[in-house]
């Protein structure tokens, strides 16, 4: 779910005009270091930005987060201050980041509570990238990786977001669905 401030700091970074979706992302050793989704990049290997979001969005593609990480701010350490930067502008008082993956930190924290006013800032102000949340697989140089969000798959409006797993807090699932006027952003820890 951190995955999905990645997300927002990039969004905004886009809607300033600061990065464009076709711009390269490019692996560095340290971004493919990680755990990954064995996605069979190597290091100096390339993709779009826009590529690069649906890896990170719709397969949890770690890799891919550090990668955008690393180009939006030169280091993941100072990306994950624009992240704490945005966390306080939205009011999520009880969230601090210390990566943009995800992966576990016993610095990093969130609430259900903040993790939903972060569903509701990306639908109400990065409407035109929800695109990015709905999709259940990917290809990456030609292989197909899942997704594990099956409420995309089975349940008839909803468009995504979010989901994640850690073992210090389990399976974890900020979700957005649309049915008529109505939008619901759900959060389960």
């Amino acid at each position: 779910t951190t995955k999905l401030m990645t997300a927002f700091v990039t969004f905004e970074q886009l809607h300033a005009g600061r990065l464009t979706l076709g711009q390269d992302i490019i692996f560095s050793r340290k971004a493919l270091a990680r755990e990954s989704v064995k996605s069979g990049l190597m290091p100096g290997d390339v993709m779009t930005l826009e590529d690069a979001l649906y890896a990170m969005l719709a397969v949890s593609a770690n890799e891919a987060a550090a990668a955008i990480a690393e180009t939006i701010a030169g280091s993941e350490g100072d990306f994950a201050a624009m992240m704490n930067d945005a966390a306080r502008r939205l009011g999520m008082t009880g969230t601090h980041f210390v990566n943009p993956d995800g992966l576990f930190d016993r610095r990093q924290v969130s609430t259900a509570r903040d993790l939903a006013l972060l569903g509701v800032a990306i639908d109400r102000t990065f409407s035109e990238y929800l695109r990015f949340f709905d999709h259940s697989e990917v290809s990456i140089n030609g292989r197909i990786l899942k997704s594990s969000d099956e409420v995309i798959r089975r349940f008839p409006g909803a468009i995504g977001l979010k989901t994640g797993f850690v073992c210090a807090s389990g399976r974890n699932l900020v979700s957005l669905a649309v049915r008529g006027e109505r939008r619901l952003v759900a959060v389960v820890l």
